[in-house]
C-alpha cells in the first residue's frame, strides 16, 4: 500500500493566493481575518498596493472593535500599522483613531509630524470624548483647560440627573466655541430643553452636533422622536435600532404590549383574544395619558368594522364603556355592515344612531347635534343613491335619497356637500325640474360656486331659456374665467339666443347676438355661428349677406357636407321655405354619396352631438342622424387622425350610438396608445351600462391604465386628466361602493396617523 503524499503547503503563502484572500476578506467586511491576512502579505511582498491594504483592513478592524467599547484592543490593531502610515491624510486618520482609542500621547506626536490644523481639533475632540468614556490610557501631557472643562461637564450630568437645571447651565458656561467639549455642551443643553417640552430648542442644538463625534448618537435616540422627519431620513435599520434604544431608556414597556395588540387586532380569528389584551393594557394607559386610550379604542373600533363579528360590539362595551350618546353602538354596526355590503342593515343602523343623537342633543354643544344628524341623514343618502334603479322597488333602501338629502338640510342648511347630493340626484334620475330648482337653492347659500352656476345654466339652455343661461353661465365665466369650455357653453347659448330673436323677427339684436357669439370662438371654430347668421339673413330677406356668411363659414370650416347639414337643419328650424330647404337638403344628400373621408365624419357627427346638447328638436332629426351614422362607419374604414378620431368618439358618446363608439375608441387604443381619452370613452362606456352587464373590475383596469399614462403628461394636462380621472372613480365608486373599499393595509398604525373615532368636520 502507498503512502499519502503530504498537502502541499506553498499554497496557502502564495503571495497571488494572499492577495484574493486579502481582497475576498475586505470585500466581505470581515475585519479581523483581511487584518490578519493582510499583515501576512504586507511581510512576504511589500508593495504599496499591499500596504494600502493593509491600512484598510487595520482601520477597519479597529472601528470595529471601538464599535463594541474594545478601546485598547483598537489602539493596538492602530499601533501595529503606525509604521505603515505615510501621507498626512494616513497620519490624520491614525491620529483620529488613537484619540478615540484614549492614547492621547501618541495622538499629539502624530499632530507634531504635520497632521494638520483640522486634524488637530478632530484630535482633541476625540480626546475628550473618550475622556469623558474613560478611555484615557497614557499620562499625556493634556492642553490647559481639558481636565476642567471635562470636570464641568461630568458635573453637568450630574445636576442634570438631579433635576437641577440652572446648576446645569451655569456649569456649562465657561465651555467655549473652542473647547472640545463643545460638543457635550450641545448635548446637555438638549437635554434640558428636551425635559422642558421645548423640543424645537432640543432639535436645535440636537443638529448642530458632529456626526462623527459621540454625542450625535446619543442625542440620535431622543431626536427622533421629536423630530420625525429626521427620523425618516434614517435606514429602516437604524430607525428600528434607535426606537428599541428610545424605549429602553424613556419607555414604560408599553410598546412591545401594544404592538402585540396590533397584532392580535389586525388577525380576524383572534379579536376574543385582542379585547383581553387590550382590557389588561388599559390601566396601564390610562395612567401614562388619555391620548392613547382614545387611540387605543379607534383602532378597536375600525377593526370591529373592517373584519369583526357581532360579538365583538360587546366586549368593545365591555372594554371601553358605553358612548352616552350612541349606547347601542348604532354608528358601528352601521360602518361595519356597509363595509359587508348589507346597505339594507346599514340603513336602519345609521337611523337608530340618528334617534340616538336626537335624544341626547342637550349632551353636545348648542346645533352640535343637528349637524351630526345632518351628516347622517346624507349618508343615508349615498347609500340610497348607489341601489341601481333597475333594482326592484321592493329592495331599495326606505328612505330614498331624495328624501335623505332633503332631510340632510332641513337640519343643516349651509351644508353644501348636501346641497350638491341633492341636485346630482336629481340629475341623474333625469329630474331636470327639481334639479333647477335645487342648484338655486344652492346657489342662495354659495352665489359664486362655479360648478352649480354651469348646470343651472346648462339646465336652462335645455329648457331653452336662453336669457336665464347666459346670465348662469356668464357668472360661472367670472368664477372660472380660464374655463374655455365655458366660453364654448356661452358661444353657444348666444348663437341660439340669437335664432330666437330670429324667429321673433328682431334682426338687429340677432345680428348683436351671433357677433358675441363668434367673438367668443377661436379662428377656424366660427363656422356653426356664420351659419346661423347666414340662415337668420335669409330669414331677414338679405340673400347677399347670406351668402357671404355662408362664405365665411365655409373659408373657416372647409368641410361642405359639414356646412350643407348644418343650413339643412337650420333651413327647417327657422321655416325659410322650400326652396332653400330643398336647395340644402341636395347638397347635403350629395355630400354624403361621396366616398366617407374621416375629416367630414368627425364634424357630422360633431355638428349632430352638439344638437343634442343645445336641445335643439326638428322634424326629420332622426332620418338625418341615421344617415350620418352611415356615412361614419363607412369612414372607420379609412385611417383618422388623431384629433378626428377623439373627436368622433365625443360625439358618438353624446348620440349614443354604441356599436360606433366601441369601434372608434377601440381604434384609438390599437393606433394611439399612449392617448388616455380613448380609454376614458371606453371607461364612459362601461360605466353607462346597465347594473347586469356592467363589469366594475374592467373599469377599476381602464382607470388605472390611464394613471399611468397621465404621468407622462406635462403639468398642466396631466392635473386636468386626473380631475378627470376622479370623476370616473368616485362614479365607479356609486355603481360598486365596495370595491377595494377599506384594505387592511395600515389599518391599525396604533401611533401613527391612521383612523380617529371622534367627529372630524363634516365627516362620518
Amino acid at each position: 500500500m502507498t503512502r499519502k503524499k503530504p498537502r502541499p503547503t506553498q499554497a496557502a503563502t502564495n503571495p497571488a493566493t494572499l492577495k484574493q484572500r486579502v481582497r475576498r476578506a475586505l470585500h466581505e467586511r470581515r475585519w479581523d481575518r483581511a487584518f490578519e491576512l493582510a499583515q501576512k502579505l504586507a511581510e512576504e511582498a511589500p508593495e504599496p498596493a499591499h500596504r494600502e491594504q493593509l491600512l484598510e483592513a487595520g482601520f477597519g478592524y479597529a472601528e470595529q472593535l471601538l464599535s463594541i467599547d474594545h478601546g485598547r484592543a483598537a489602539g493596538e490593531v492602530l499601533g501595529s500599522i503606525a509604521e505603515h502610515v505615510q501621507t498626512p491624510e494616513e497620519r490624520g486618520r491614525l491620529a483620529v483613531g488613537l484619540a478615540r482609542c484614549g492614547q492621547i500621547a501618541r495622538t499629539f506626536q502624530l499632530v507634531q509630524q504635520g497632521a494638520g490644523a483640522e486634524t488637530a481639533a478632530r484630535v482633541l475632540g476625540h480626546a475628550a470624548d473618550a475622556a469623558l468614556c474613560g478611555r484615557l490610557t497614557d499620562g499625556a501631557e493634556l492642553p490647559a483647560g481639558f481636565l476642567g472643562h471635562r470636570e464641568a461637564v461630568t458635573a453637568a450630568f450630574a445636576a442634570l440627573h438631579a433635576g437641577q437645571d440652572d446648576e446645569a447651565r451655569r456649569l456649562l458656561q465657561p465651555i467655549g466655541l473652542t473647547s472640545p467639549f463643545l460638543e457635550w455642551k450641545l448635548l446637555l443643553r438638549g437635554f434640558l430643553a428636551y425635559h422642558a417640552h421645548e423640543d424645537a430648542r432640543a432639535a436645535e442644538n440636537w443638529q448642530r452636533l458632529h456626526p462623527d463625534r459621540l454625542p450625535a448618537p446619543i442625542a440620535a435616540t431622543f431626536r427622533q422622536t421629536i423630530a420625525p422627519a429626521y427620523g425618516r431620513a434614517q435606514p429602516a435599520e437604524t430607525q428600528a435600532r434607535l426606537q428599541r434604544q428610545f424605549e429602553q431608556v424613556q419607555g414604560s414597556g408599553l410598546a412591545p404590549r401594544l404592538r402585540e395588540a396590533q397584532r392580535l387586532l389586525a388577525d380576524e380569528r383572534q379579536m376574543a383574544q385582542a379585547f383581553r389584551q387590550v382590557e389588561a393594557l388599559l390601566t396601564a394607559v390610562r395612567a401614562e395619558a388619555p391620548q392613547p386610550v382614545s387611540r387605543l379604542a379607534a383602532c378597536c373600533f375600525w377593526a370591529i368594522v373592517d373584519h369583526g363579528y357581532p360579538e365583538d360590539l360587546r366586549r368593545f362595551q365591555r372594554v371601553f364603556g358605553e358612548s352616552a350618546a350612541d349606547p347601542k353602538l348604532a354608528r358601528l354596526q352601521a360602518l361595519a355592515l356597509e363595509h359587508r355590503g348589507d346597505l339594507h342593515g346599514a340603513h336602519q343602523a345609521w337611523k337608530d344612531y340618528e334617534v340616538a343623537l336626537e335624544q341626547h342633543a342637550a349632551e353636545f354643544p348648542p346645533g352640535h347635534a343637528a349637524r351630526m344628524r345632518a351628516l347622517v341623514w346624507q349618508r343615508m343618502g349615498d347609500n340610497a343613491a348607489r341601489v341601481p334603479d333597475d333594482v326592484a322597488q321592493a329592495q331599495s333602501l326606505n328612505p330614498g335619497a331624495e328624501a335623505c338629502y332633503k332631510r340632510s338640510l332641513e337640519l343643516a342648511a349651509d351644508r353644501l356637500p348636501s346641497h350638491q347630493a341633492l341636485l346630482h340626484c336629481y340629475l341623474n334620475h333625469g329630474k331636470a325640474a327639481p334639479a333647477l330648482q335645487a342648484g338655486k337653492r344652492l346657489l342662495q347659500q354659495f352665489p359664486n360656486h362655479a360648478a352649480t352656476l354651469e348646470i343651472v345654466g346648462d339646465l336652462y339652455m335645455q329648457r331653452q331659456e336662453f336669457t336665464q343661461a347666459l346670465d348662469y353661465l356668464g357668472r360661472a365665466m367670472s368664477a372660472n374665467p380660464l374655463a374655455a369650455r365655458l366660453r364654448a357653453k356661452l358661444s353657444l347659448v348666444h348663437t341660439a339666443r340669437g335664432s330666437q330673436l330670429a324667429e321673433a323677427r328682431d334682426f338687429t339684436a340677432a345680428r348683436t347676438a351671433f357677433q358675441t357669439a363668434a367673438a367668443l370662438r377661436d379662428p377656424g371654430e366660427r363656422a356653426s355661428v356664420w351659419c346661423r347668421a347666414a340662415a337668420c339673413e335669409f330669414l331677414a330677406g338679405d340673400a347677399e349677406q347670406a351668402e357671404r356668411l355662408l362664405h365665411q363659414a365655409r373659408a373657416e370650416k372647409a368641410d361642405d357636407a359639414a356646412i350643407a347639414f348644418a343650413m339643412l337643419v337650420h333651413s327647417i328650424g327657422l321655416k325659410l321655405g322650400s326652396a332653400l330647404k330643398a336647395r340644402f337638403g341636395a347638397e347635403f344628400n350629395a355630400r354624403l354619396q361621396e366616398p366617407a373621408n374621416p375629416a367630414s365624419a368627425a364634424a357630422l357627427a360633431g355638428q349632430a352631438a352638439a344638437l343634442q346638447r343645445a336641445g335643439v328638436k326638428y322634424v326629420g332629426q332622426k332620418a338625418h342622424e341615421k344617415k350620418l351614422l352611415a356615412y361614419v362607419e363607412q369612414a372607420l374604414k379609412a385611417s383618422f387622425t388623431e384629433s378626428q378620431l377623439q373627436s368622433l368618439c365625443n360625439a358618438l358618446q353624446e348620440l349614443k350610438s354604441t356599436r360606433l363608439l366601441r369601434e372608434s375608441f377601440a381604434l384609438g387604443q390599437a393606433h394611439f396608445p399612449s392617448n388616455p381619452r380613448f380609454y376614458l370613452a371606453e371607461i364612459d362606456f362601461e360605466l353607462a351600462k346597465s347594473a347586469y352587464s356592467f363589469r366594475p373590475w374592467d373599469v377599476e383596469q381602464l382607470l388605472a391604465k390611464v394613471r399611468n399614462l397621465a404621468a407622462a403628461l406635462p403639468p398642466g394636462e396631466r392635473q386636468a386628466l386626473l380631475v378627470e380621472i376622479e370623476t370616473r372613480e368616485n362614479a365607479l365608486r356609486e355603481r360598486n361602493p365596495f370595491l377595494g373599499l377599506l384594505g387592511a393595509g395600515g389599518l391599525l398604525d396604533l401611533f401613527g396617523e391612521g383612523h380617529g373615532d371622534e367627529w372630524d368636520g363634516d365627516d362620518l
